[in-house]
Protein backbone atom coordinates (compact mmCIF):
# COMPACT_ATOMS: atom_id res chain seq x y z
CA UNK A 1 0.00 0.00 0.00
CA UNK A 2 1.22 3.47 -0.99
CA UNK A 3 2.06 5.33 2.40
CA UNK A 4 1.21 9.22 1.03
CA UNK A 5 0.44 11.74 3.63
CA UNK A 6 1.50 15.49 3.99
CA UNK A 7 3.77 16.02 5.89
CA UNK A 8 5.72 19.23 7.51
CA UNK A 9 4.94 20.78 11.18
CA UNK A 10 3.88 23.75 12.61
CA UNK A 11 7.21 24.26 14.17
CA UNK A 12 8.34 25.08 10.43
CA UNK A 13 5.11 27.57 10.14
CA UNK A 14 6.47 29.16 13.00
CA UNK A 15 9.39 29.90 11.26
CA UNK A 16 8.39 31.70 8.50
CA UNK A 17 7.79 35.52 8.04
CA UNK A 18 4.48 36.78 7.76
CA UNK A 19 5.09 37.51 4.44
CA UNK A 20 6.08 33.68 3.88
CA UNK A 21 2.91 32.33 6.03
CA UNK A 22 0.70 34.56 4.21
CA UNK A 23 1.93 33.28 0.88
CA UNK A 24 1.99 29.51 1.61
CA UNK A 25 -1.63 29.33 2.94
CA UNK A 26 -2.41 31.16 0.43
CA UNK A 27 -0.68 28.55 -2.20
CA UNK A 28 -2.87 25.48 -0.26
CA UNK A 29 -6.38 27.05 -0.36
CA UNK A 30 -5.79 27.98 -4.14
CA UNK A 31 -4.98 24.38 -4.93
CA UNK A 32 -7.89 22.93 -2.26
CA UNK A 33 -11.03 23.81 -3.84
CA UNK A 34 -14.30 23.70 -2.58
CA UNK A 35 -15.60 21.55 -5.01
CA UNK A 36 -12.74 19.37 -3.86
CA UNK A 37 -13.47 19.55 -0.12
CA UNK A 38 -17.05 19.04 -0.34
CA UNK A 39 -17.17 15.56 -2.93
CA UNK A 40 -14.56 14.21 -0.72
CA UNK A 41 -15.56 14.79 2.68
CA UNK A 42 -13.43 17.53 4.53
CA UNK A 43 -15.81 20.39 3.68
CA UNK A 44 -16.28 21.46 7.49
CA UNK A 45 -12.05 20.87 7.77
CA UNK A 46 -11.34 23.79 4.72
CA UNK A 47 -14.29 26.06 5.79
CA UNK A 48 -12.68 26.12 8.98
CA UNK A 49 -9.41 26.85 7.50
CA UNK A 50 -10.58 29.50 5.21
CA UNK A 51 -12.10 31.42 7.62
CA UNK A 52 -8.82 31.64 9.95
CA UNK A 53 -7.08 32.77 6.62
CA UNK A 54 -9.74 35.05 6.14
CA UNK A 55 -8.58 36.80 9.10
CA UNK A 56 -4.79 36.58 8.72
CA UNK A 57 -5.69 37.97 5.50
CA UNK A 58 -7.19 41.38 7.10
CA UNK A 59 -4.28 41.86 9.77
CA UNK A 60 -1.58 41.20 6.71
CA UNK A 61 -3.17 43.39 4.36
CA UNK A 62 -4.10 46.01 6.80
CA UNK A 63 -0.23 46.14 7.63
CA UNK A 64 0.90 46.35 4.30
CA UNK A 65 -0.77 49.28 3.58
CA UNK A 66 0.14 51.01 6.62
CA UNK A 67 3.71 50.30 5.22
CA UNK A 68 2.29 52.73 1.96
CA UNK A 69 1.33 56.13 2.64
CA UNK A 70 2.24 57.50 -0.95
CA UNK A 71 -0.89 60.48 -0.16
CA UNK A 72 0.55 61.33 2.99
CA UNK A 73 4.05 61.65 1.23
CA UNK A 74 2.98 63.48 -1.77
CA UNK A 75 1.02 66.29 0.56
CA UNK A 76 3.83 66.37 2.53
CA UNK A 77 6.43 67.25 -0.97
CA UNK A 78 3.92 69.96 -1.60
CA UNK A 79 4.19 72.18 1.82
CA UNK A 80 8.05 71.34 1.66
CA UNK A 81 8.58 72.98 -1.24
CA UNK A 82 6.59 75.89 -0.54
CA UNK A 83 8.27 76.30 2.61
CA UNK A 84 11.47 76.01 0.44
CA UNK A 85 10.29 78.29 -1.98
CA UNK A 86 9.32 80.72 1.34
CA UNK A 87 12.82 80.22 2.77
CA UNK A 88 14.33 80.91 -0.41
CA UNK A 89 12.83 84.31 -1.48
CA UNK A 90 13.07 85.91 2.04
CA UNK A 91 17.39 84.69 1.98
CA UNK A 92 17.42 86.01 -1.92
CA UNK A 93 16.21 89.60 -0.75
CA UNK A 94 18.62 89.88 2.67
CA UNK A 95 21.20 90.74 -0.45
CA UNK A 96 18.46 93.09 -2.54
CA UNK A 97 19.68 96.48 -3.31
CA UNK A 98 16.06 97.48 -2.67
CA UNK A 99 16.83 99.15 1.34
CA UNK A 100 12.61 98.48 1.30
CA UNK A 101 13.13 94.64 0.00
CA UNK A 102 16.33 94.56 2.03
CA UNK A 103 14.82 95.76 5.98
CA UNK A 104 11.82 92.98 5.10
CA UNK A 105 14.05 90.14 3.98
CA UNK A 106 16.17 91.13 7.45
CA UNK A 107 13.12 91.07 9.69
CA UNK A 108 11.44 87.67 7.96
CA UNK A 109 14.91 86.11 8.08
CA UNK A 110 15.03 86.45 12.00
CA UNK A 111 11.41 85.62 12.12
CA UNK A 112 12.04 82.36 10.29
CA UNK A 113 15.01 81.34 11.44
CA UNK A 114 13.76 79.07 14.34
CA UNK A 115 11.62 77.45 12.08
CA UNK A 116 14.24 76.93 8.97
CA UNK A 117 14.36 73.16 9.92
CA UNK A 118 10.85 72.14 10.55
CA UNK A 119 10.56 70.22 7.16
CA UNK A 120 13.46 67.57 8.65
CA UNK A 121 11.34 66.80 11.93
CA UNK A 122 8.43 64.33 12.04
CA UNK A 123 5.35 64.69 10.37
CA UNK A 124 2.78 65.88 13.21
CA UNK A 125 5.85 68.06 14.66
CA UNK A 126 6.58 69.80 11.21
CA UNK A 127 3.03 70.48 10.61
CA UNK A 128 2.71 72.27 14.10
CA UNK A 129 6.11 74.29 13.97
CA UNK A 130 4.72 75.57 9.98
CA UNK A 131 1.19 76.26 11.70
CA UNK A 132 3.30 78.64 14.41
CA UNK A 133 5.16 80.25 11.60
CA UNK A 134 2.21 81.02 9.62
CA UNK A 135 0.31 82.23 12.88
CA UNK A 136 3.78 84.79 13.40
CA UNK A 137 4.03 86.20 9.75
CA UNK A 138 0.45 86.98 9.69
CA UNK A 139 0.94 88.85 13.23
CA UNK A 140 0.05 93.01 12.44
CA UNK A 141 3.95 93.91 12.65
CA UNK A 142 5.09 91.04 10.17
CA UNK A 143 2.43 91.31 7.74
CA UNK A 144 3.48 94.57 5.95
CA UNK A 145 7.16 92.92 5.50
CA UNK A 146 5.48 89.45 3.76
CA UNK A 147 3.41 92.10 1.38
CA UNK A 148 6.37 93.86 0.21
CA UNK A 149 8.40 90.53 -0.59
CA UNK A 150 5.05 89.84 -2.50
CA UNK A 151 4.80 86.51 -0.61
CA UNK A 152 0.99 86.92 0.26
CA UNK A 153 -0.23 84.82 -2.36
CA UNK A 154 2.90 81.75 -0.68
CA UNK A 155 2.36 82.03 2.48
CA UNK A 156 -1.42 81.21 2.41
CA UNK A 157 -0.47 78.08 -0.17
CA UNK A 158 1.51 77.30 2.99
CA UNK A 159 -0.73 77.37 4.78
CA UNK A 160 -3.89 75.77 3.08
CA UNK A 161 -1.11 72.85 2.61
CA UNK A 162 -0.42 72.61 5.92
CA UNK A 163 -3.85 72.24 6.61
CA UNK A 164 -4.86 69.72 4.00
CA UNK A 165 -1.58 67.65 4.72
CA UNK A 166 -2.95 67.45 8.48
CA UNK A 167 -6.49 66.47 7.78
CA UNK A 168 -5.37 63.58 5.44
CA UNK A 169 -2.64 62.41 8.06
CA UNK A 170 -5.11 62.60 10.99
CA UNK A 171 -7.55 60.72 8.33
CA UNK A 172 -5.13 57.68 8.22
CA UNK A 173 -4.55 57.74 11.57
CA UNK A 174 -8.53 57.65 12.07
CA UNK A 175 -8.84 55.01 9.28
CA UNK A 176 -6.16 52.73 10.90
CA UNK A 177 -7.89 53.47 14.60
CA UNK A 178 -11.32 51.99 12.94
CA UNK A 179 -9.91 49.28 11.15
CA UNK A 180 -7.55 48.26 13.49
CA UNK A 181 -8.23 44.03 14.02
CA UNK A 182 -8.38 42.37 17.03
CA UNK A 183 -6.34 40.05 15.87
CA UNK A 184 -2.56 40.59 15.12
CA UNK A 185 -0.61 38.33 12.91
CA UNK A 186 1.32 37.06 16.39
CA UNK A 187 -2.24 36.12 17.24
CA UNK A 188 -3.27 34.76 14.06
CA UNK A 189 -0.77 32.70 12.44
CA UNK A 190 -1.22 30.25 15.47
CA UNK A 191 -4.87 29.73 14.84
CA UNK A 192 -4.27 29.52 10.93
CA UNK A 193 -2.07 26.57 11.14
CA UNK A 194 -4.20 24.77 13.42
CA UNK A 195 -6.62 24.88 11.39
CA UNK A 196 -4.54 24.08 8.53
CA UNK A 197 -2.74 21.01 10.75
CA UNK A 198 -6.60 19.97 10.74
CA UNK A 199 -7.80 20.04 7.49
CA UNK A 200 -4.39 17.96 6.35
CA UNK A 201 -4.52 15.36 8.88
CA UNK A 202 -8.36 14.73 7.54
CA UNK A 203 -7.02 15.07 3.98
CA UNK A 204 -4.37 12.05 5.12
CA UNK A 205 -6.87 9.49 7.06
CA UNK A 206 -9.73 9.79 3.69
CA UNK A 207 -6.59 9.46 1.92
CA UNK A 208 -5.31 6.24 3.52
CA UNK A 209 -9.02 4.92 4.27
CA UNK A 210 -9.76 4.69 0.36
CA UNK A 211 -6.31 3.05 -0.05
CA UNK A 212 -7.28 0.23 2.57
CA UNK A 213 -10.93 -0.09 1.80
CA UNK A 214 -12.44 1.51 -1.09
CA UNK A 215 -10.27 2.01 -3.80
CA UNK A 216 -11.78 4.65 -5.66
CA UNK A 217 -9.20 5.59 -8.55
CA UNK A 218 -10.82 9.09 -8.87
CA UNK A 219 -10.34 9.81 -4.62
CA UNK A 220 -6.89 8.19 -5.23
CA UNK A 221 -5.74 10.29 -8.35
CA UNK A 222 -7.66 13.57 -6.87
CA UNK A 223 -6.32 13.21 -2.96
CA UNK A 224 -3.08 11.67 -4.11
CA UNK A 225 -2.51 14.97 -6.80
CA UNK A 226 -3.78 17.69 -3.61
CA UNK A 227 -0.71 15.65 -1.08
CA UNK A 228 1.83 16.02 -3.48
CA UNK A 229 1.20 19.59 -4.38
CA UNK A 230 1.04 20.20 -0.93
CA UNK A 231 4.17 18.27 -0.46
CA UNK A 232 6.07 20.84 -2.54
CA UNK A 233 5.30 23.75 -0.55
CA UNK A 234 6.53 22.45 2.48
CA UNK A 235 9.34 21.29 0.90
CA UNK A 236 10.06 24.88 -0.63
CA UNK A 237 9.76 26.20 2.86
CA UNK A 238 12.34 23.80 4.32
CA UNK A 239 14.59 24.64 1.90
CA UNK A 240 14.04 28.16 2.36
CA UNK A 241 15.01 27.76 6.35
CA UNK A 242 18.21 25.86 5.38
CA UNK A 243 19.16 28.53 3.28
CA UNK A 244 18.68 31.01 5.95
CA UNK A 245 20.64 29.49 7.96
CA UNK A 246 18.08 28.58 10.63
CA UNK A 247 19.87 25.38 11.66
CA UNK A 248 18.75 21.80 11.57
CA UNK A 249 15.93 20.64 10.43
CA UNK A 250 12.62 20.80 11.70
CA UNK A 251 10.92 17.73 10.21
CA UNK A 252 12.38 14.47 9.56
CA UNK A 253 10.38 13.29 7.49
CA UNK A 254 11.21 15.49 4.77
CA UNK A 255 14.00 14.00 2.19
CA UNK A 256 17.60 15.52 3.37
CA UNK A 257 19.72 18.00 0.86
CA UNK A 258 22.41 15.92 -0.91
CA UNK A 259 25.81 18.29 -1.18
CA UNK A 260 25.41 19.05 -4.57
CA UNK A 261 21.92 20.76 -3.09
CA UNK A 262 22.95 22.55 -0.40
CA UNK A 263 23.23 26.65 -0.53
CA UNK A 264 25.72 29.01 1.53
CA UNK A 265 23.04 31.06 3.80
CA UNK A 266 22.78 34.41 1.62
CA UNK A 267 25.29 37.16 2.79
CA UNK A 268 23.58 39.73 5.01
CA UNK A 269 24.78 42.98 2.97
CA UNK A 270 23.24 46.15 1.36
CA UNK A 271 23.94 46.23 -1.95
CA UNK A 272 22.71 48.57 -3.45
CA UNK A 273 21.55 52.17 -2.48
CA UNK A 274 20.13 54.84 -5.25
CA UNK A 275 17.21 57.63 -6.24
CA UNK A 276 14.32 55.79 -7.65
CA UNK A 277 14.20 57.66 -10.82
CA UNK A 278 18.22 57.09 -11.75
CA UNK A 279 20.16 54.23 -12.74
CA UNK A 280 19.47 51.50 -10.04
CA UNK A 281 23.79 50.93 -9.73
CA UNK A 282 24.84 54.79 -9.54
CA UNK A 283 25.30 54.96 -5.79
CA UNK A 284 26.01 59.29 -6.50
CA UNK A 285 23.39 62.08 -6.75
CA UNK A 286 20.79 60.61 -4.54
CA UNK A 287 18.25 63.49 -4.34
CA UNK A 288 17.31 64.91 -1.21
CA UNK A 289 14.08 64.53 -0.39
CA UNK A 290 13.23 62.16 -2.92
CA UNK A 291 12.34 58.57 -3.34
CA UNK A 292 15.29 56.19 -2.68
CA UNK A 293 15.40 52.41 -2.96
CA UNK A 294 17.90 50.21 -1.05
CA UNK A 295 18.59 47.00 -1.90
CA UNK A 296 20.02 44.06 0.42
CA UNK A 297 20.90 40.27 0.75
CA UNK A 298 19.85 37.71 3.66
CA UNK A 299 16.35 37.63 3.17
CA UNK A 300 15.65 39.52 6.53
CA UNK A 301 13.18 42.43 6.77
CA UNK A 302 13.75 46.36 8.04
CA UNK A 303 11.83 45.53 11.91
CA UNK A 304 11.89 47.34 15.14
CA UNK A 305 12.48 44.89 18.01
CA UNK A 306 8.63 44.78 18.26
CA UNK A 307 8.48 43.17 14.77
CA UNK A 308 5.55 46.30 14.65
CA UNK A 309 7.27 48.45 12.59
CA UNK A 310 10.22 49.92 10.69
CA UNK A 311 13.87 49.52 11.86
CA UNK A 312 16.16 52.65 11.25
CA UNK A 313 17.23 54.32 8.49
CA UNK A 314 20.65 56.48 9.96
CA UNK A 315 22.28 58.33 7.21
CA UNK A 316 26.01 60.06 8.81
CA UNK A 317 28.00 63.07 6.74
CA UNK A 318 31.23 61.37 6.00
CA UNK A 319 33.80 63.45 7.92
CA UNK A 320 31.45 64.39 10.94
CA UNK A 321 29.98 62.13 13.48
CA UNK A 322 26.02 64.27 13.11
CA UNK A 323 23.79 61.61 12.60
CA UNK A 324 20.03 61.66 11.23
CA UNK A 325 17.36 59.18 11.39
CA UNK A 326 14.65 58.74 8.72
CA UNK A 327 11.20 59.24 10.08
CA UNK A 328 9.66 55.82 10.49
CA UNK A 329 6.64 57.88 8.31
CA UNK A 330 9.17 58.31 5.71
CA UNK A 331 10.18 54.65 5.33
CA UNK A 332 7.32 53.87 1.74
CA UNK A 333 7.38 50.01 1.71
CA UNK A 334 9.59 47.13 3.04
CA UNK A 335 10.47 43.70 1.72
CA UNK A 336 13.01 40.98 2.93
CA UNK A 337 15.04 42.03 -0.22
CA UNK A 338 14.90 45.97 0.28
CA UNK A 339 12.99 49.18 1.32
CA UNK A 340 11.62 52.55 -0.01
CA UNK A 341 12.13 55.56 1.99
CA UNK A 342 12.04 59.11 1.43
CA UNK A 343 15.79 60.67 1.47
CA UNK A 344 16.59 63.18 4.42
CA UNK A 345 15.69 66.34 3.29
CA UNK A 346 17.76 68.81 4.77
CA UNK A 347 21.25 67.71 4.99
CA UNK A 348 23.97 69.56 2.53
CA UNK A 349 24.73 68.59 -0.44
CA UNK A 350 27.96 65.90 -0.43
CA UNK A 351 28.90 62.46 0.75
CA UNK A 352 27.64 60.44 3.50
CA UNK A 353 27.72 57.30 4.76
CA UNK A 354 24.19 54.87 5.62
CA UNK A 355 23.76 51.89 7.45
CA UNK A 356 20.33 50.59 8.92
CA UNK A 357 19.77 48.87 12.37
CA UNK A 358 16.89 45.96 12.09
CA UNK A 359 16.54 43.06 13.83
CA UNK A 360 16.74 39.03 11.89
CA UNK A 361 16.22 35.71 14.12
CA UNK A 362 15.56 37.36 17.36
CA UNK A 363 19.15 39.81 17.38
CA UNK A 364 19.99 42.94 16.30
CA UNK A 365 21.38 43.72 12.85
CA UNK A 366 23.51 46.40 12.24
CA UNK A 367 25.00 46.47 8.27
CA UNK A 368 26.32 49.70 6.95
CA UNK A 369 26.27 50.53 3.23
CA UNK A 370 30.27 49.79 2.15
CA UNK A 371 30.13 52.86 -0.21
CA UNK A 372 29.60 56.37 0.25
CA UNK A 373 26.60 57.88 -1.47
CA UNK A 374 26.84 61.65 -2.53
CA UNK A 375 23.94 63.63 -1.73
CA UNK A 376 22.85 66.60 -4.43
Amino acid sequence: METKQILGSATQLNQLRNGEHYQHHGNILGDVTEEIAETHHFAPQRLNYMEAFRREDVVYKQNQGYLLTKDIVSKDRIRDELFYFLRGIIDTYVYSQNAEKKKAAELLSFIIKPYRMAVNLSYTENTAEISKLIKVLKQEENAPSVTILDLDETVASLEEANTDFNTTYNGRSTEKLNRKSQYTMKKIRPEVDAAYTEMANAINVLYQANELAYKDEETRTVLGGLIDKINTYIIDINDRLLRRGSGTKTDTTLPESTPEESEEPAKLEITAVYSKVKDPYDATGITRGKETLMEWTGGFELVNEKGDGPGKIVVIAENSSIEEVVPAEDILARSNKGCEFIMIRDFAEGNYKIRIETYHEGKPLSLEYAKIIKLV
